[in-house]
């Protein structure tokens, strides 16, 4: 997780749910993230939002089962709170 402690950091500090279109771009340009950071979350954010996990789900909720489960084994280092914020931030991407 220290490896990753910038990016996870960034991806726990959003907390504009307001806005919650707002969720990616945020955290992508939070100054602490670096070139090698915000790639990473690329890659995790592309996991979030594919339409496959969505799209396949029965509900809203079996949908956000689904992408958790394949956050937490694809991205390990990713703390549960995380996880959350992916899984919320990327479900306003299907509503």
């Amino acid at each position: 997780m220290d490896l990753h402690r910038k990016l996870v950091s960034a991806l726990e500090a959003f907390d504009r749910w307001e806005k919650p279109w707002e969720f990616y771009e945020s955290v992508s340009s939070a100054t602490s993230l670096d070139v090698d950071d915000r790639e990473k979350l690329k890659r995790v954010w592309e996991v979030a939002t594919e339409s496959g996990g969505w799209l396949a789900s029965t509900d809203f909720v079996d949908g956000c089962s689904l992408v958790d489960d394949r956050l937490a084994s694809g991205f390990p280092w990713l703390s549960a709170k995380a996880r959350r914020q992916l899984v919320n931030g990327a479900s306003y991407q299907w509503l």
